[in-house]
């Protein structure tokens, strides 16, 4: 069993505009769990000022990881890439521009199999 519980991984492309105040929520939310968490952001080849952006949300959160390569290679290989490198017994996987918000989570955990 792993010693993290939960890991979210946010696939980004072109998105220096929603990626910080997904990042800050996201954040905000798992700073508050009594669970251990890891936050992963691949860029997937962006070309604009998402992989800078990414790497000043470390300071947001100190459980982030960043997963950078140079040629966009379209969201399903950004979410395994993330996946291949999450360590959590969990694995979510959300969009950069926040479209479903990480408090839907709350709804979600009664399903997991806890035992």
């Amino acid at each position: 069993m792993s010693s993290v519980y939960l890991s979210v991984i946010i696939p980004a492309y072109n998105e220096e505009r929603n990626l910080s105040s997904t990042v800050k929520e996201v954040a905000a939310y798992l700073l508050k769990q009594d669970y251990s968490c890891e936050l992963i952001i691949v860029d997937d080849g962006s070309r604009d000022n998402t992989l800078k952006i990414a790497e000043a949300c470390r300071d947001i959160f100190k459980d982030l990881k960043i997963i950078s390569y140079p040629m966009n290679r379209g969201k399903g290989f950004a979410v395994n890439k993330g996946i291949f490198e999450a360590q959590g017994d969990y694995i979510l996987f959300m969009d950069a521009d926040n479209s479903t918000s990480i408090l839907e989570f709350e709804k979600f955990k009664p399903f997991l199999n806890t035992e």
